[in-house]
């Protein structure tokens, strides 16, 4: 996958609750690095949900007074904890999420990403799933180029349109995946397998919503092929 002219559309997945199973009842690699890092324990949570890494490690040190100095020595740790972690207990792709990948690409879609997670973590992620391959890196936007969703949506927008893409397609799993795309200009599919319903979800008006790529994958077909018809 060389060519970057998009025979269709370009889709842009998130990552985590989207494509690959939200990993539950492992251990919290963000707090983990700090700590080690650090060498001061985590005692102040914060609410997460569609964050890039760079939001999360920075976060967490500031509401536990820490030194913001750990933070790039943490998001390193936190790559290599993860890639760990992999190794013992690999990751479950979500419901139907190689075969959609498949599909589209055979319809002349260009499977893409945009994720919070570190590029070395997204891509363990899903190389560990099994879908690594269904993706085209040309187009793998990661939680590095920016400090927020909000920015990265803007990044994403401003580097395709270097490349001549002015319209793509965000697929994801929460509210910061919708203000994503709405910060670049782009459409979005909502999909509930993360950890926001699809009523949460709802509310923040993404342009297509579907329970999952299993029951909703004939909606988000006939929702991909109306929206780019002229791209058919």
């Amino acid at each position: 996958m060389n060519d970057l002219v998009l025979e269709k559309a370009l889709i842009l997945w998130d990552v985590d609750g989207t494509l690959v199973e939200m990993g539950r009842g492992r251990e919290d690699k963000h707090h983990r690095a700090i700590e080690l890092i650090s060498e001061r324990s985590i005692s102040k949570q914060i609410r997460r949900g569609g964050q890039t890494d760079f939001e999360i490690i920075s976060e967490l040190v500031r509401v536990n007074d820490i030194d913001l100095g750990v933070i790039p020595s943490a998001l390193d740790l936190l790559d290599k904890l993860t890639n760990d972690e992999l190794h013992r207990q690999p990751l479950l792709a979500t419901p139907n999420a190689k075969s959609t990948l498949e599909e589209f690409a055979k319809r002349g879609y260009t499977n893409g990403v945009l994720t919070g997670n570190t590029r070395a973590r997204a891509i363990a992620k899903l190389d560990s799933a099994g879908l690594i391959k269904q993706i085209n890196q040309l187009y793998f936007y990661d939680g590095q180029s920016a400090q927020n969703r909000y920015q990265l949506g803007q990044y994403v927008s401003e580097s395709l349109s270097r490349l001549g893409i002015n319209d793509a397609l965000i697929v994801g799993d929460t509210p910061l995946d919708i203000q994503a795309s709405r910060s670049a200009g782009f459409s979005c599919v909502a999909v509930s397998t993360g950890s926001f319903s699809s009523n949460e979800l709802a509310s923040y008006n993404p342009d297509f919503l579907i329970q999952d790529l299993f029951v909703g994958f004939d909606e988000l077909l006939r929702f991909m092929e109306t929206r780019f018809k002229s791209d058919c």
